[in-house]
């Protein structure tokens, strides 16, 4: 059964294991594993030794799985067009490249950008290569850890590591976890990664504020014992902040342009507008606070913060304005009607 071509023909165009239970002259036969190759590239894996060593074959499996570069021929992971393909389709196929081939500077660069991981199997040299690394911290911020260490202190490709994932922050090395614009892009990607900010960063109110509530309050735990006192640090109250922390990437910025008190039905009506030109109407209570405020201006955005711009100052309003009465905030704007 397994010696008879039509019959293994079809099996592996159902699925190319079946190339496995093949007799060996059909494991050689171009027909048979071709039409394995096409299911799935690592059916080269049970192909004889002839064309995992022939370049035709190869290449189509790495068109298809990079990952199948592991069963080709030594030679052919040497040799560049296959191993360009492999790593387009795989970039952590550069694994088993060969020594030349993870010292190629085009290789390498192709492999980070399709995984930013293939960094830690990329020669010395190039893990020291500005371009390359910030190639594959752009796809994934964790592979700041396979850079050289001189880089791990560059603001910049830190800058890019964090942006893509904050954890990326356990990595870096010990100037850019000093600095608050990095510290804070980190915890604003993932709150956890306050554990690695150094005693100075954990002290902060507003990075312990974005940590905590980018963490579902998981970070709490991490924050310096005088901030764990702090009410509007507590897990459940940071959560549910609405107010931005200034710094911190994503939330869209609203310019709040009127202040109108209704004093006979004790309401006060808000006019504000996003820099993209949304324009939104709120009516509350006149003891409501920036908090209030700020929740109905989250319900119409895909967002969970808000940056308050008042119409006259140039900074938004701070998370920890949360409670204060809004027209105490808003003073130079109030009209009445």
């Amino acid at each position: 059964m397994w010696g008879d071509k039509e019959y293994v023909l079809q099996r592996v165009k159902e699925d190319y294991f079946w190339l496995d239970h093949a007799e060996p002259h059909l494991k050689a036969d171009p027909e048979v594993v071709l039409a394995a190759l096409t299911m799935d590239g690592r059916a080269l894996r049970f192909a004889d030794i002839c064309l995992q060593a022939n370049p035709e074959f190869v290449l189509q499996a790495v068109r298809h799985t990079g990952g199948a570069l592991v069963y080709a021929s030594p030679k052919l992971r040497a040799t560049r067009a296959i191993v360009l393909e492999a790593v387009r389709q795989c970039g952590r196929s550069l694994e088993v490249a060969s020594e030349a081939m993870r010292a190629d500077r085009e290789v390498v660069l192709e492999a980070v950008q399709q995984d930013g991981f293939a960094l830690e199997f990329a020669s010395d040299l190039l893990r020291s290569d500005r371009e390359v690394v910030l190639a594959a911290v752009r796809v994934c911020g964790c592979a700041l850890e396979h850079a050289d260490p001189v880089l791990k202190n560059d603001k910049e490709i830190v800058l890019e590591a964090v942006d893509q994932h904050g954890l990326a922050l356990e990595s870096a090395g010990p100037l850019p976890r000093a600095d608050r614009e990095i510290v804070l892009a980190a915890v604003s990607r993932h709150g956890g990664a306050l554990r690695f900010a150094p005693s100075k960063m954990k002290k902060d109110r507003e990075v312990v504020l974005e940590a905590v509530r980018r963490s579902s309050g998981s970070a709490w735990k991490h924050a310096e014992t005088r901030l764990k006192a702090d009410p509007l640090l507590d897990p459940c109250s940071a959560c549910l902040n609405p107010i931005a922390t200034p710094g911190s990437a994503g939330a869209p910025v609203f310019t709040v342009l009127e202040v109108t008190v209704r004093e006979v039905e004790a309401l006060v009506e808000m006019l504000a507008i996003s820099m993209t030109g949304m324009e939104v109407r709120v009516e509350l209570p006149v003891e409501a606070t920036v908090g209030d405020f700020g929740r109905r201006l989250v319900e119409p955005t895909r967002h969970r913060t808000v940056y308050m711009v008042l119409l006259g100052h140039s900074e938004p309003l701070s998370p920890f304005d949360v409670d204060r009465p809004f027209l105490d905030v808003a003073a130079h704007l109030r009209t009445t009607a």
